[in-house]
């Protein structure tokens, strides 16, 4: 912080003219320092230490792109890891009910299928390393014509479930199934 002289009021101006010269150029200099690290005509903050906050937002005026709190971390844009993901407690993925399936490619990682018992559903091409995990709330049959790279049908009971991954022909392969038959 900018050291500032106090100039008391029984002062002259011609007798303080030194001390008011000095504060303001302390007070440059001080700028001189912020500016190093904020460019106000392009917007950048440039810091080499730490920052400490309760809650760090990034937003690009109309959306939050970056938020963490001391909760929480959520990115609200696609992100790419250039290096290993290391998770010390468990992988969750969102969820939603669902009557149908979509007809494009999924965009959650799983779905509750809530929809008529006994309904056949198609799946939708996958993405390369996709994971889906489909959930029945009442029993459901999928028709497998993209799974496995071959017809398959898979036949979910109630409370049964399947996980898939996608591979680069956009075919979906059964990682894992519980209280399903697969023909």
């Amino acid at each position: 912080m900018a050291s500032i002289t106090t100039i008391l009021g029984t002062h002259s101006l011609s007798s303080s003219r030194l001390t008011i010269n000095n504060n303001f150029d302390n007070v440059n200099d001080e700028l001189g320092l912020i500016a190093n690290v904020l460019d106000t005509t392009s917007s950048t903050l440039s810091l080499t230490g730490a920052i400490t906050a309760g809650t760090l937002s990034l937003n690009t005026g109309s959306l939050t792109t970056f938020n963490v709190t001391a909760s929480s971390l959520e990115a609200s844009v696609e992100a790419t890891f250039k290096e290993n993901v290391l998770l010390e407690k468990s992988l969750q993925v969102s969820i939603a009910d669902t009557v149908t399936l979509p007809t494009g490619t999924p965009t959650l990682g799983s779905y509750i299928f809530t929809g008529t018992a006994g309904s056949t559903v198609t799946l939708g091409a996958s993405a390369p390393g996709q994971l889906l995990t489909l959930i029945a709330s009442n029993a459901f049959d999928i028709d497998g014509a993209m799974v496995n790279g071959v017809p398959t049908d898979i036949q979910i009971a109630q409370n049964g479930s399947v996980s898939l991954i996608g591979d680069l022909s956009q075919k979906w392969y059964i990682a894992a199934v519980y209280n399903a038959v697969i023909s």
